[in-house]
């Protein structure tokens, strides 16, 4: 009679079923089995993990860095890092491969990493040997503001000898172009020298002006694929020619679109056709591949009403992200007071939430964050702005007695009631929208203080100026 056991599987089988699981269940299942499974996953097993979400609380994130980089790191081949809504990521991660002399690594994927952070990454000698460097960032990212046009690609190209494949698909300010074309020219000339060593194949990058892609085509002779985008002012529409070519497209939405993921909305009251997306058997309604949606942005409380986003959500059941910019705060308002019977099916359903309802002032925000906490129980991350003042109440802590103070028992008092009552928050961020940036009601040393003597519920990270707070938990 034969016996089987998992434990006499050839190594190769043991791979596959790890392709199956997350690195934490292949740790906590199979590590301490016996000395040949601890072998394999320590010194065998090469390693592509994914680290961080949008919503990965700061113990999980933390927890992932120190109890699995440290202990595999040495066999990493590929790790791709999101840090949307994560203060100091990058921190955690190098002080988990300090444990490591060496390792593997030849992959890296970042996801909304800020500048200073990827200048700390371009220190580290463990990047030398990456082969392949993708970089994402989100439209508020500051990578967006760069001055000096191509600065990051040359960093990368003179810290990376091997790369071969790489992605910095960055924007420029165009409030800066002067100083982007007195400054570049610098930079432009030190490209053949920096880059005539590359091993580069693949190549996506963000353009600002068509002078620098002239210059950088003559640094990358060995190039196979090269994406850009550019934005020339320079450049005038009549002298733009761009070829439509007509071909059989598929009847099916998802196929036309296989990677949408977000709708975005704009319009104007008097002349906007959104409500027609409410209507299912509308043709403009048919374009739209709803079970992929999983973000919805609304700029203006005029182009929709609460049935229409309400009859959207229902179509777009994945939809886990709501970003609303309310210049009158009319629609969050009516969400908030459940009007209309918007439900609580779908309130449930959205975990993100970022608003901008210029009627949120200090005054009456703990009111309206009460009852998003009521309506909104299930939210991750949550992001919102208070005003400077609406209509006739305006807060000016230098004309209150006490007045910073006062304003900072507020914040605290706030921040807290959403802590305890958001159960499921792992990311806060209050914005403040002021006309005089004196008139502040965010003072960080005062906040940070109270904080410190009145801790939260639960652990976090604080990052706090005159005006952003933001905590990660």
């Amino acid at each position: 009679m034969s016996v089987s056991s998992f434990e006499i599987l050839f190594d190769d089988i043991l791979y596959e079923i790890f392709r199956y699981l997350s690195p934490v269940d292949i740790l906590q299942s199979f590590f301490s089995l016996n000395k040949r499974l601890s072998r394999v996953i320590i010194n065998e097993h090469l390693w592509h993990i994914h680290i961080g979400d949008s919503t990965m609380s700061l113990l999980m994130f933390n927890d992932h860095c120190h109890n699995i980089l440290k202990l595999i790191g040495g066999r990493l081949v590929s790790l791709r890092l999101t840090l949307i809504n994560v203060i100091g990521g990058w921190s955690f991660i190098s002080s988990s491969f300090r444990y490591h002399q060496t390792t593997l690594l030849q992959r890296l994927h970042l996801i909304d990493i800020k500048p200073h952070e990827f200048d700390k990454l371009l220190r580290n000698h463990l990047i030398k040997q990456l082969h392949t460097l993708l970089v994402d960032v989100t439209p508020s990212n500051s990578f967006n503001c760069l001055q000096v046009e191509g600065i990051y690609l040359v960093k990368v190209c003179s810290r990376m000898p091997l790369l071969k494949i790489c992605r910095l698909p960055f924007n420029h300010d165009y409030h800066n172009v002067n100083k982007i074309e007195n400054n570049s020219l610098r930079y432009q000339m030190t490209l053949p020298n920096l880059l005539n060593r590359n091993h580069l194949r693949t190549l996506t990058i963000g353009i600002h002006t068509s002078c620098f892609l002239e210059r950088l085509l003559l640094c990358i002779p060995l190039i196979e694929n090269l994406s850009f985008a550019i934005k020339d002012q320079d450049i005038s529409a009549n002298n733009a020619h761009d070829q439509i070519t007509s071909c059989k497209m598929s009847t099916d939405v998802i196929d036309l679109f296989p990677r949408a993921n977000t709708l975005s909305l704009y319009g104007y009251k008097k002349t906007n056709r959104i409500r027609d997306l409410a209507n299912s058997r509308n043709s403009i309604s048919s374009l739209v591949p709803w079970s992929l949606l999983t973000h919805i942005q609304i700029n203006g409380s005029d182009i929709i009403t609460q049935y229409t986003l309400k009859s959207m959500l229902q179509m777009a059941y994945n939809v886990h992200t709501l970003e609303i910019f309310d210049d009158r705060g009319i629609l969050f308002r009516s969400m908030l007071h459940n009007k209309d019977n918007f439900g609580t099916r779908i309130n449930q359903q959205i975990k993100s939430l970022n608003i901008f309802d210029i009627t949120w002032t200090l005054q009456n925000v703990q009111r309206f964050c009460t009852l998003l906490s009521n309506q909104f129980p299930n939210l991750k991350t949550l992001s919102f702005t208070i005003s400077d003042s609406y209509l006739y109440w305006q807060w000016k802590p230098s004309c209150i007695i006490d007045g910073k103070n006062k304003s900072t028992k507020r914040i605290v008092n706030l921040i807290s009631l959403l802590v305890d009552h958001l159960q499921q928050l792992v990311w806060l961020e209050i914005n403040f929208c002021n006309l005089n940036v004196s008139n502040t009601p965010c003072f960080p040393n005062l906040i940070r203080r109270q904080l410190h003597q009145y801790p939260l519920s639960r652990p976090c990270r604080l990052r706090c100026s005159n005006n952003m707070i933001q905590i990660w938990m």
